[in-house]
């Protein structure tokens, strides 16, 4: 069996030497807060710029609305009210805010057989919409603050 040497034991740290430690850490630990700051900073006065680049999805056209989609994907996808889609379809959203247009269909179907096709009113609905109410051209990019 091989053994090794037992480790010295180390002396125990002078005032001195504990307060140059202490110098270090308190250094080092405000040169953190100040890059923190200065980056902060420079990120809150960006940040009104950047809300800017990314305003959102454009609207879709009524040429994406599908039969698989719920009436409030759809409003989402087309910048259309929810509200409008359902009083335009004449149907209440309680119920039937989970059910796919062909699901309200086949229920429109069952009960009045000469119901008009949802996809269809939908699709006029949302152009319609869109041609009333045009989304606002995308903003340039600001211009740039004057250098301090």
């Amino acid at each position: 069996m091989s053994t090794q040497p037992p480790e010295p034991k180390q002396a125990p740290k002078t005032e001195a030497q504990r307060s140059r430690e202490r110098l270090v850490y308190l250094t080092l630990i405000g040169l953190g807060v100040m890059v923190t700051l200065i980056f902060g900073l420079r990120f809150l006065r960006m940040a009104p710029h950047l809300r800017g680049l990314r305003p959102g999805p454009p609207p879709v056209g009524s040429a994406a609305v599908e039969e698989w989609m719920t009436l409030p994907h759809i409003a989402q996808i087309t910048h259309v009210p929810e509200a409008h889609l359902w009083q335009e379809v004449g149907l209440s959203p309680a119920g039937n805010r989970h059910r796919s247009l062909e699901t309200l269909q086949t229920e429109l179907d069952q009960a009045d057989p000469n119901a008009p096709p949802i996809l269809t009113t939908l699709q006029q609905a949302v152009d319609e919409f869109q041609r009333s109410h045009p989304q606002p051209p995308d903003p340039p990019f600001p211009p740039e603050d004057p250098a301090p």
